[in-house]
């Protein structure tokens, strides 16, 4: 959500923030204009700073569980079973392929590495943290992009103000 949420959300605010700047030239240049947008803008990049610490502990996942060797029963794949038992299916090139294992012990796994930490946001692309995932920071994300751009538009319509100030423009 931040990465294709910001740019829209930061032209749409540049061009609300432009619109009082037209009216009061002076405001964008004024120091409480300034302070709420770098304001906005720390507070959206500590979010986002978090974000990439939750979707990078997103990124591991359960690896599931497995028989504990010499544990457990072989029998025919076509032996009917309660179907609350566990069964594990062995791989096609297994010796045991065409049986099933039985009252077994299950040995958990565990989760899987997290994946390096990393500030850009394409690199979390297909894992949890992206809503083809489970949305985990989804929510997050769009408030990120809402404050980045809240903070980047008032500061960018103060830099083309003082720039056209500076080049003799606008009195």
């Amino acid at each position: 959500c931040c990465v294709f949420l910001c740019p829209p959300l930061s032209l749409v605010s540049g061009g609300l923030a432009s619109v009082p700047a037209c009216c009061l030239p002076k405001l964008p240049l004024h120091p409480a204009w300034i302070a709420s947008a770098l304001v906005l803008l720390g507070i959206g990049i500590g979010l986002y700073v978090d974000m990439t610490f939750k979707c990078r502990d997103a990124t591991s996942y359960w690896l599931g569980t497995e028989p504990l060797d010499g544990t457990g029963v072989w029998i025919n794949e076509t032996v009917d079973v309660p179907y609350d038992t566990d069964v594990w299916w062995p791989s096609p090139g297994d010796p045991n392929y065409g049986y099933k294992l039985v009252n077994y012990t299950k040995v958990d796994l565990g989760y899987s590495d997290k994946m390096a930490w990393s500030l850009w946001p394409l690199d979390y692309e297909g894992t949890g943290c992206f809503s083809e995932g489970s949305g985990t920071a989804s929510e997050q994300g769009m408030g990120v992009a809402l404050l980045l751009a809240l903070g980047l538009g008032p500061l960018f319509v103060s830099a083309v103000t003082r720039l056209v100030k500076a080049c003799g423009g606008g009195g």
